[in-house]
């Protein structure tokens, strides 16, 4: 029997796909709070994520467009190990501040898109 190349390729790019199908990770995402900015535009959003078993849970913030919906990814505004007391408060349109966390953190970024986020961790004992 003779497999030809263009059937080989397909059937490479299938088997790529179910390994990358089998191995995804099924996340999930439980909202604690979510809040409308000033003018109505966008959302910000504090969630509690876990991977399964191995990996724990994390609290993580997420600042969208408020015609989107929240996704099974991580934040992209601030992620943090294990489940944490973290608040979230519009100081204006476009500015975000973000308290009440501490160590360990994994993703703290600045910025997302137009919105500037402020960060205020816990005081630590």
């Amino acid at each position: 029997m003779m497999i030809r190349c263009g059937e080989l390729r397909a059937a490479a790019l299938l088997s790529a796909f179910l390994m990358v199908g089998c191995t995804r990770s099924r996340c999930e995402n439980q909202v604690i709070s979510g809040m409308p900015s000033p003018e109505g535009a966008d959302i910000a959003f504090v969630f509690r994520r876990s991977c399964g078993t191995s990996t724990g849970w994390s609290t993580d913030v997420s600042v969208m467009d408020m015609h989107r919906s929240l996704r099974s990814g991580p934040g992209n505004v601030l992620v943090v190990g294990g489940e944490q007391t973290v608040k979230i408060t519009w100081l204006g349109p476009k500015k975000l501040l973000v308290t009440g966390f501490k160590e360990p953190i994994h993703v703290q970024n600045p910025q997302v898109d137009s919105i500037k986020i402020e960060f205020r961790r816990a005081p630590t004992e």
